[in-house]
């Protein structure tokens, strides 16, 4: 996968955050309670789509440790540029 920018991949997590939002919700904010947004189905439906997307695997287990957007945008991008420094040859 090619590396990203933080700006892109929180652009492409809103996006699919935004399949799982009321259509009036506002746009999400780095200090925005994900489960006062979303149940916890969505949030299990959400974490699939994120895994498909960027290629990573995120712990189930570990879930409640997301709080907020910021908590799911930075534990994503760790995820895939953990994923991505592994599958890049030039990185040692």
């Amino acid at each position: 996968m090619q590396h990203l920018t933080l700006e892109e991949l929180d652009a492409r997590l809103k996006t699919i955050l935004k399949a799982f939002s009321k259509p009036e919700a506002a746009e999400i904010a780095p200090g925005d309670e994900l489960r006062a947004r979303f149940d916890s189905l969505a949030i299990l439906e959400m974490v699939f789509r994120f895994e498909d997307e960027f290629g990573i695997e995120i712990d189930t287990a570990k879930l409640h440790e997301l709080q907020t957007y910021g908590d799911l945008l930075k534990a994503v991008e760790g995820l895939v540029k953990s994923r991505a420094d592994k599958t890049d040859p030039g990185v040692t």
